[in-house]
């Protein structure tokens, strides 16, 4: 029943009960057509049977938090009957749904309906289960059905225009990549697979690996002078909290995305043990980026693990390390990263970057007193990570 049901059904009870005690039988009639209509209104949408078949489909299914995805949704009815109208309501994770209404459907027909999802940070959306309620005509009462589909949006941290890091004297090709494959019988040398993507040259189809994963592989060949990128992600709870740690996440695909551009390896590590070696191809950067998606700070985690993952490859390259405050003892342990890479930038999340409430800190814009590691930058409410990462990445080409 819905409210307005219950409402007819306890006049209806009220009219029969005064009727009674006044004898009046003009009540008894009255409170008698109230109930029955009730109880015609249940009738009607008990007796009513729905057949749905629903799809849904998301436009894309991943985005950068701060835009929308389009979910796009297909309804077909396969009663033998009209349906009445719809109020359809598909439940969305962390808001309180979309409501859409149906126009009846005629048995086999379809219609379309379609509603923007915007982000607002990084993380999984749960879309579903997607419910269809209809009424009696009076609206007196109400039954609900529901399709069990259910969707998933990831949401990317977003990408800020960055500069990459300049590229050391001392790259080379191979180092810092995984195993290199030299099993090919062509004149063409190269380090790694991957999937096939549109554009590619059909002549680097790799036949052999092809018949084994059933899917098209292609060679990825080395590349002269490739530099290394290897970021260290802080995600300990007490070195950045849930805020802070969404504008971590974006500072990190920003800084990777951009050496990425430039055909770089790059490396994520993580306080909570999470590695992701080298990566190269379109399919394991998507698995980083997801990473990012749903990285938590972490109560467990160790910054000194971490360390000590980054340094057990000596790969050279460079290394960002990105953290909230760190101890003395900390500050040391990751300026023992300086004999292992070319180059080691430190990136402080002030609390001020991501709380209104807290007083933006007095900072010396070279850096030099928030880390003491090689070059280090502070993010403020007033210092933007775009700005002062430019301005570092200027000064350390200038001395390569």
């Amino acid at each position: 029943m819905t409210r307005q049901g219950v409402a007819l059904a306890l006049l209806g009870l009220g009219l029969l009960a005064l009727g009674r005690i006044l004898g009046l039988v003009e009540l008894y009639i009255v409170g008698s057509a109230a109930l029955g209509a009730c109880v015609i209104a249940l009738l009607l949408v008990w007796l009513r049977k729905l057949d749905l078949d629903v799809s849904r489909h998301l436009q894309p299914p991943r985005v950068a938090a701060g835009t929308s995805s389009r979910v796009d949704l297909e309804i077909r009815n396969l009663a033998r009957s009209k349906t009445p109208v719809l109020r359809m309501r598909d439940e969305i994770t962390g808001t309180r749904g979309a409501d859409l209404l149906l126009a009846p459907l005629p048995p086999g027909g379809a219609t379309r309906a379609a509603y923007r999802l915007p982000t607002s940070r990084r993380g999984l959306v749960d879309i579903g289960p997607l419910s269809f309620e209809y009424t009696d005509p009076l609206g007196l009462a109400r039954s609900r059905i529901y399709s069990r589909r259910q969707s998933q949006l990831t949401v990317l941290p977003p990408i800020l225009p960055v500069a990459p890091v300049p590229r050391s004297i001392t790259d080379t090709p191979m180092n810092g990549a995984e195993q290199r494959a030299s099993w090919s019988r062509s004149h063409g040398d190269f380090y790694a697979l991957r999937n096939y993507v549109v554009g590619d040259d059909l002549r680097r189809v790799h036949w052999a690996s092809t018949a084994r994963h059933d899917d098209l592989m292609v060679r990825q060949d080395e590349l002269p002078w490739q530099g290394r990128l290897t970021v260290l992600l802080d995600n300990r709870r007490q070195s950045l909290d849930h805020d802070a740690l969404d504008l971590a996440t974006s500072v990190a695909a920003s800084v990777m995305a951009a050496s990425r551009a430039r055909s770089d390896l790059v490396r994520l590590v993580a306080a909570d043990g999470l590695d992701s070696s080298f990566v190269t191809g379109n399919h394991p950067w998507d698995a980083v980026m997801e990473q990012l998606a749903v990285l938590s700070a972490t109560p467990h985690g160790s910054l000194r693990t971490a360390v000590e993952t980054v340094r057990r490859r000596e790969a050279g390259g460079a290394v960002a390390i990105i953290s909230g405050r760190l101890t003395e003892e900390e500050l040391t342990m990751v300026n023992g990263l300086g004999s292992h890479f070319r180059a080691v930038i430190g990136i402080v999340i002030h609390p001020s970057a991501v709380d209104a409430t807290v007083e933006d800190p007095e900072i010396d814009l070279n850096g030099g007193d928030t880390s003491g590691i090689g070059s280090s930058i502070t993010v403020s409410r007033s210092r933007p990570f775009e700005d002062q990462w430019n301005r570092t990445v200027a000064s350390l080409s200038s001395k390569h």
